[in-house]
């Protein structure tokens, strides 16, 4: 509430989504509110960081968040904001040719993604990786869909 309450006109919107997610999270640890998805973020492989954020800042108004790299590969990030809602994420990595990866459903708390994945994979659902924290943050499962995306389920 305090950040709300200090919060700068422009950055009003970002603020209250904050707070909803964390009343949703809480809402659905409670078993008051079933979880429900939202797309967090699209990602897609890019060959120049730079120049594709560029790109997106440019034409869409995006908005970049700090360029992420691992500590244990060679992998670089940067989250793009186009508003108040999903965000795009463009990586680099040598052995990566440019291609759209992921996409990315969270689901508001690590408990309902620990509870979807057992049943996904009670269910039969390949389970690609997870649940774990990312590198960069996320607490996140990785599964295929019926047509072979890969999804991340996201807290």
């Amino acid at each position: 509430m305090r950040a709300l309450i200090e919060s700068s006109p422009e950055d009003l919107p970002n603020c209250v989504q904050a707070l909803m997610d964390r009343l949703d999270a809480r809402l659905a640890e409670e078993g008051l509110l079933a979880p429900a998805g939202r797309i967090e973020h699209a990602a897609a492989w890019v060959s120049d960081l730079e120049r594709a954020c560029a790109f997106y800042r440019r034409w869409f108004g995006a908005t970049a968040g700090p360029v992420y790299s691992s500590a244990k590969r060679p992998f670089e990030s940067c989250f793009l904001s186009l508003g108040n809602g999903a965000r795009l994420e463009l990586m680099n990595a040598p052995a990566e040719s440019p291609r759209i990866a992921h996409i990315a459903i969270s689901l508001g708390s690590s408990q309902a993604v620990d509870g979807l994945i057992a049943e996904m994979r009670n269910a039969g659902v390949t389970v690609t990786g997870g649940p774990r924290i990312t590198g960069d943050g996320y607490y996140e499962a990785c599964v295929i869909d019926t047509e072979g995306n890969l999804v991340e389920i996201t807290a």
